[in-house]
């Protein structure tokens, strides 16, 4: 199941949310898979960069239940060597850099993976990324918890400008 955030109009903001101190895109709400796991996946296949800075979880309702998972900690990896470092805005991203990947392929990924969960709540899933230029309106974030979706994102917007179509 595919889903677009950021649609062309750009209307701004039902999907933003302004939480220490970064604005963070709502991206799904889900609950994690029966061994209390969940992984957010983005892919370097689109038209334009990819921006890999953090993701976090808000338990619905509720508030953070799960520290944030950044570029630099525990958690996060990568699978191949295109990633660059990238410093910015402290506005947009979570502790002021982020990686990124010029377009690429499904194989040039950039994970997030949260564990013991707890499998009985629902998640609300949160990213954040700075719009430098040559972004990609397609960026695809794949959500593996009870169930699979992917999530076309419009990075060429910050997330302080992108808008949630839907949550799912």
């Amino acid at each position: 199941e595919t889903h677009t955030l950021g649609g062309a109009g750009g209307a701004a903001g039902t999907g933003d949310a302004a939480l220490m101190g970064t604005w963070w895109q709502s991206l799904a709400v889900c609950t994690p898979d029966s061994n209390g796991s969940l992984t957010v996946t983005l892919t370097a296949n689109a038209n334009g960069k990819v921006a890999a800075d953090a993701v976090c979880l808000v338990e619905v309702p509720g508030e953070f239940s799960t520290p944030v998972i950044d570029n630099h900690s525990p958690g996060y990896s990568e699978s191949s060597t295109g990633w660059l470092a990238a410093f910015n805005n402290p506005d947009y991203s979570y502790q002021s850099g982020f990686r990124y990947h010029v377009a690429g392929s499904t194989s040039d990924a950039a994970t997030w993976s949260f564990a013991n969960l707890s499998t009985s709540k629902h998640y609300q899933v949160l990213a954040t990324w700075d719009n430098v230029t040559g972004m990609a309106t397609n960026a695809p974030y794949t959500i593996t918890g009870s169930t699979t979706s992917t999530v076309l994102v419009n990075q060429a917007m910050g997330t302080g400008d992108a808008a949630l179509h839907g949550n799912w």
